[in-house]
């Protein structure tokens, strides 16, 4: 039995905890399953990202910071993570427009803040986690209790 994902993201709409899992697990497993060149536009626009942002080591962040960067550049792509499921669905699009210009009041400057707004919701032991681990599971994909590794 095939469990259509974008029926239960629908579905559940309101639980942050639940698509914050789902965006995070599908960041971490959508890019190795796409063509070359997807892949190399994906690395390149995570690179961009991160030379933005703070300078952190690819190896030293968390897994799920990882899979946020890389769904967001994804999203900012518009590469779809599957047929019929888009990654508005995971955050409020206006919430994550690119900061342009100067502004004293924010510092640090994040000029992207969509990787954090998909991660701030991301609970690894919260029963809408294994919930999306399970969703994620019936529709094939091969999510392991624990962390995924991501190179």
């Amino acid at each position: 039995m095939s469990i259509s994902v974008p029926e239960v993201v629908k579905a559940r709409h309101g639980d942050k905890i639940f698509l914050a899992a789902v965006a995070l697990y599908l960041g971490a497993y959508v890019p190795p399953l796409l063509d070359a060149d997807k892949q190399r536009r994906i690395r390149d626009r995570v690179g961009e990202m991160r030379r933005q942002q703070w300078p952190f080591r690819w190896s030293a962040m968390p897994w799920y910071m990882r899979a946020a960067y890389l769904a967001a550049a994804m999203a900012r792509l518009d590469l779809d993570p599957m047929p019929g499921l888009k990654w508005t669905q995971f955050y409020d699009p206006h919430a994550a427009e690119p900061i342009t210009g100067f502004r004293w009041a924010i510092w640090p400057l994040v000029p992207d803040p969509l990787p954090g707004l998909l991660a701030q919701h991301f609970h690894p032991y919260h029963p809408a986690t294994e919930d999306a681990r399970k969703v994620l599971r019936g529709a094939g994909y091969d999510v392991p209790d624990l962390d995924p590794v991501i190179p």
